[in-house]
This record gives structure tokens, sequence and C-alpha cells, in this order.
């Protein structure tokens, strides 16, 4: 498993978005799904990555402040990490779950209460 972090941007137009950081030198490396409308890309520029979806694109920001960006963390296993920061009192805002792509995926927040998901690969 390879350990990365990426910024995740959320986007009503998954495509539109995708073209736009294709401007600034990004090339797409994964989209889901394969065929079809895409509602998620990742697009790599050097050792930089990005990602864009569709998932609560119509959240615009709030009054609070908080933003369509969100971190996006792959560590070794998603369970146990949510565990031990839920117990050093990290709010968690959502479970972990098993994603239709095949990651298992939770969603914590920092201390700003920035959004940050947290995802494994399955074990094989």
């Amino acid at each position: 498993m390879t350990l990365r972090a990426f910024p995740l941007l959320t986007s009503a137009d998954v495509e539109a978005a995708a073209e736009f950081y294709a401007l600034l030198g990004f090339v797409r490396h994964h989209r889901h799904p394969a065929e079809g409308t895409v509602s998620f890309v990742t697009l790599r520029r050097g050792a930089t990555e990005l990602a864009i979806s569709a998932e609560a694109a119509d959240a615009s920001p709030d009054a609070s402040g908080a933003s369509r960006w969100r971190m996006f963390v792959f560590v070794e296993d998603v369970d146990a990490t949510v565990e031990r920061l839920a117990a050093r009192g990290v709010a968690v805002l959502s479970p972990p779950a098993d994603m239709p792509w095949g990651e298992r995926v939770a969603l914590v927040a920092d201390p700003e209460h920035n959004p940050v998901a947290l995802a494994s690969t399955p074990h094989t």
C-alpha cells in the first residue's frame, strides 16, 4: 500500500473542473466510473496529486467559512486510526465504511474543524 495524502475538491461539474486543472499542467490519472458521467477523478502534476469529486458538490461554503476542500489521507488501517483519534478527542464525522470503489473511508475533523478523509485499501 502506498501511503499518500492529497486535497479533494468537490465540484458540481467534475469534468469542467478537471479540464481547468489540466490547463495548469495536471494530467488525469484515474476516473470513476470508468465509463459514463465522471463523478471522481484524480490528476497528477509531477509528485502532486489532486482529486475532484461530485460528492457533496451542492454544499457551498457556509457562514462558518467551511470550504469545498478536504484533505484525503491514506492510512494502514482506517478502523484502528479512527479508534485511536476518537480516544484522543478527535471528532468523527463519519465512521469507517466500505466504498463502492473498494476503499474503506472515514471522515474526521482536524482542530480547525476541516474535514479529513481517512482511507485504506483492502488488505490482500
